[in-house]
């Protein structure tokens, strides 16, 4: 479900909603628990810190992991099959799963994922609150779409979505979809990128 801006394009919204995938329901109340647990062992030893160093997300923890538990890989091992081809030249998985722990007052601020850094996909998989997604076009970022990211679900950039429009997780603030508030709790994004 996609909330279009006024002056948004439409021969674009096509072409933006082929490239944004969202799986609801991608994990249970279960997985989460389980993902969770293992998350907070490295969670509790840090505070959230301000900002970002290039200054893309505020009120944030973050870490890198290359391994997960026995219980927690199957997860993590069903995001690459389901955001990243098979083979190909898209399909080698940088071997680092970032983890990205918001504050529920933090939000990430609007960006492009660096090009040196990642390759033509992004797989964010969005635990313990929903929250708002909002996608400007870089050309113009007074055009703009936004979307729901359900608790649960997983989304993947792509394409459109991932090159020509900087992406951005509202502040509770802001955080509205067709009129109604959608309040964002402490999120945890498990991040899934292709190699450059």
């Amino acid at each position: 479900k996609f909330n279009f801006s006024s002056n948004f394009p439409a021969h674009m919204e096509a072409q933006f909603i082929s490239s944004f995938l969202i799986y609801n329901n991608f994990v249970t109340a279960q997985e989460e628990e389980n993902l969770m647990m293992e998350f907070e062992k490295h969670f509790k030893r840090h505070l959230y810190e301000k900002d970002h160093w290039d200054n893309a997300i505020a009120k944030f923890r973050e870490t890198e992991k290359k391994f997960f538990n026995k219980v927690n890989t199957p997860v993590i091992e069903k995001i690459r099959k389901i955001a990243f081809p098979e083979s190909g030249e898209h399909s080698q998985v940088l071997p680092y799963t970032h983890v990205l722990d918001l504050a529920e007052e933090g939000y990430i601020k609007p960006h492009v994922d660096s090009v040196r850094f990642c390759g033509d996909r992004v797989a964010v998989l969005s635990l313990l609150s929903d929250s708002v997604a909002r996608f400007r076009l870089e050309e113009n970022r007074e055009i703009y779409v936004d979307a729901v990211v359900p608790r649960f679900s997983l989304y993947v950039m792509k394409g459109t979505s991932r090159y020509d429009f900087a992406h951005e997780i509202l502040k509770n603030e802001e955080s509205y979809f067709d009129g109604e508030h959608i309040h964002k709790k402490r999120r945890i994004s498990v991040i899934r990128r292709n190699e450059p």
